[in-house]
């Protein structure tokens, strides 16, 4: 993952060891306006594995994960509010937490 990739994501260590992946500023602004969110039906995640499809405003996107783990949950809230995407708060835009 190069540089312009690896900015688009903002990433939070838990104290239990999970790592938490969201949007980072540049990524929204990248994506535009998001009207629909699907996650991948994968337990495991790889380094590049596509982590989020997003419709916005400019296109559909396919999100690759920075980082490779176990899925421990999705962020399902973004299924029926893909608009949370677009916000600055990491409890409302956090993607995938990891182990």
């Amino acid at each position: 993952m190069d540089e312009t990739e690896q900015k688009y994501f903002w990433q939070e260590v838990l104290t239990n060891g999970h790592t938490v992946i969201g949007l980072a500023p540049a990524g929204q602004e990248a994506i535009g306006e998001a009207s629909f969110v699907d996650f991948p039906n994968v337990q495991e995640l790889r380094t590049q594995d596509t982590l989020l499809s997003v419709e916005s405003e400019k296109a559909v996107t396919e999100l690759h994960t920075p980082k490779s783990g176990t899925v421990v949950k999705f962020n399902q809230a973004l299924v029926e509010h893909p608009e949370q995407l677009n916000q600055d708060s990491h409890q409302a835009n956090w993607l995938v937490e990891i182990a």
